[in-house]
């Protein structure tokens, strides 16, 4: 301890001005046996020559984390990703596992629904993680819109994930939630996807799921001459047998 504390007030000796070198002495003093009101004015003094050291930022949450200050925690998050240089992908790991807690995660929602530069970023992290399927499903809901490519992109992906991970009653939440559902001729809800073969329809577990093995695979293709339409063309080498196409249906 009183060698650390040697190095960092060394290092502000050199460069009073660092943040790098306050934020090492605030670390030492905020360790057992230092001064924690010594160490808070240290880390604001950081803190205030520069919010772009990320070090610093992820001090400071996890200070309001100890505190219970869950509210200062969701601010400091957003002045981390807003200014800090780098680290998004470890800031946004964080944010994940602190959205755990169902105190911070109204809130986050509430700042995600203001769309500051990092939420669409933080939502395709949610969603390629699979860590939280239940908290993803949350922030998906009113923030992505299926109606925009770009989230229609994104839901497709959190469909398949967690089909995946077999969450197949969240994945249902959100292919119903978001008008994903396919609708049948007759304007009633579909239970299965594209009976015919006539389209590649997105969504799955709730659509078809084609087979791509090497000696067995099925692929849409131009129905035989005579008939209209498309049907399922099947390919099988060396007495291969087995599924080629499946989607999860629920009855509804």
């Amino acid at each position: 301890h009183v060698a650390a504390r040697e190095l960092a007030e060394d290092a502000i000796r050199r460069s009073p001005i660092s943040p790098q070198g306050l934020r090492a002495l605030g670390v030492v003093e905020s360790a057992p046996g230092g001064s924690a009101e010594r160490a808070l004015a240290i880390m604001t003094e950081a803190q205030r020559l520069s919010r772009r050291e990320l070090q610093t930022q992820i001090w400071w949450i996890e200070s309001f984390l100890r505190a219970g200050d869950l509210p200062a925690v969701m601010r400091q998050f957003d002045v981390a990703l807003r200014s800090a240089s780098g680290g998004r992908d470890t800031l946004f790991s964080l944010l994940a596992t602190a959205a755990a807690d169902p105190r911070l995660a109204e809130p986050l929602k509430e700042r995600m629904l203001s769309d500051p530069h990092w939420a669409r970023p933080f939502m395709e992290h949610m969603i390629d993680s699979g860590l939280n399927p239940v908290r993803t499903v949350y922030f998906a809901q009113g923030f992505l819109d299926a109606s925009k490519p770009d989230d229609l992109q994104m839901l497709d992906t959190l469909v398949q994930n967690l089909g995946a991970l077999r969450e197949y009653d969240l994945a249902w939440q959100v292919f119903t939630g978001f008008g994903l559902r396919a609708r049948s001729r007759n304007g009633g809800v579909a239970l299965l996807v594209d009976g015919g073969f006539e389209t590649s329809s997105d969504h799955e577990p709730f659509a078809w799921v084609l087979s791509e093995e090497g000696d067995l695979w099925a692929a849409r293709q131009q129905a035989p001459k005579g008939r209209e339409g498309q049907v399922l063309g099947l390919v099988a080498h060396s007495g291969r047998s087995g599924e080629v196409a499946r989607q999860l249906v629920r009855p509804g």
